[in-house]
């Protein structure tokens, strides 16, 4: 490589830092909804319908970004909070963009936080194929109520079984000269998985990391 195509190579890594090989990963958005009720700051939570991918976990609204439909990532925030909740577009209020988070299961999550203009979930109409039901908790809960803090351990596996019982190799480890270890699964960290029980619900995963962050931030 010469000189001139080093500073070529350099001048178009773009400045702003990112996931590496981002392409590869399921992308998508998701909206942290705060809402002021009876003069509280309050988060929006919804119950997923049971049909859907991740049916009946509590999340936030969000979901993938298409580019024939958002001109850009807090595009596919608001979009997908309005089809999901039933709001007004006038009324969500995207503040900013939060962190970005990487799902060890192939998935990477853009987070932005809003504002929803509503004083009482009555106001809104939430899209029953894809919302069982909304609720709400105060933020001041979260910010007092240290979660329940487990671990998950994640592994990789470079053969699987199909649904005949034969083994598929995926990654042909052994062919390719790597260290025996890589030939079949192997190990990676003990990952936090954080919980919170209320309104009869589990907030867990990725909403209550995103949740744990803020915390830390604002106490």
């Amino acid at each position: 490589m010469k000189k001139e195509e080093l500073n070529n190579l350099v001048n178009n890594i773009p400045n702003e830092v990112d996931i590496l090989g981002r392409d590869k990963y399921f992308h998508s958005v998701v909206l942290v909804p705060f809402l002021e009720v009876d003069g509280e700051l309050h988060l929006l939570f919804q119950k997923r319908a049971k049909n859907i991918r991740q049916g009946g976990e509590i999340s936030f609204p969000g979901g993938g970004f298409d580019p024939n439909l958002d001109d850009d990532i807090s595009q596919t925030a608001r979009r997908e909070t309005i089809e999901e909740i039933g709001i007004d577009n006038s009324k969500v209020h995207i503040l900013k963009r939060f962190h970005t988070v990487l799902n060890p299961l192939g998935n990477v999550i853009d987070v932005f936080l809003g504002k929803l203009d509503i004083t009482d979930i009555k106001q809104l109409y939430p899209n029953k194929s894809e919302v069982d039901y909304l609720f709400t908790v105060p933020f001041s809960y979260f910010q007092n109520t240290p979660p329940q803090t487990y671990k998950l351990k994640v592994e990789v596996n470079s053969q699987e079984t199909d649904e005949t019982g034969n083994r598929k190799i995926l990654f042909p480890a052994k062919a390719l000269n790597i260290p025996e270890k890589y030939y079949d699964t192997w190990s990676g960290r003990k990952l936090p998985v954080y919980c919170w029980q209320t309104n009869n619900e589990t907030i867990w995963g990725i909403t209550a990391e995103i949740i744990f962050e803020l915390t830390k931030i604002i106490n």
